[in-house]
């Protein structure tokens, strides 16, 4: 089931805070990028990108 919208930001959180380490460098570039974009109030996720995010909240958080 991916993300929804107010989940979003409680999973960039989590993901640049303690699994920076474990993401991938393409990953690493993804979620920072989108937790820029969170912080300023311009976050628009594409469903491509919703469903990478929600793949990787699975791998790493165990959520989704």
């Amino acid at each position: 089931m991916p993300l929804d919208d107010e989940a979003v930001g409680d999973v960039l959180d989590a993901l640049t805070r303690h699994c920076a380490d474990r993401l991938a460098p393409r990953e690493y570039d993804f979620v920072h990028d989108l937790a820029a974009q969170h912080e300023a109030g311009t976050l628009r996720l594409t469903d491509r990108q919703r469903a990478w995010l929600d793949a990787i909240a699975e791998r790493l958080l165990g959520k989704g």
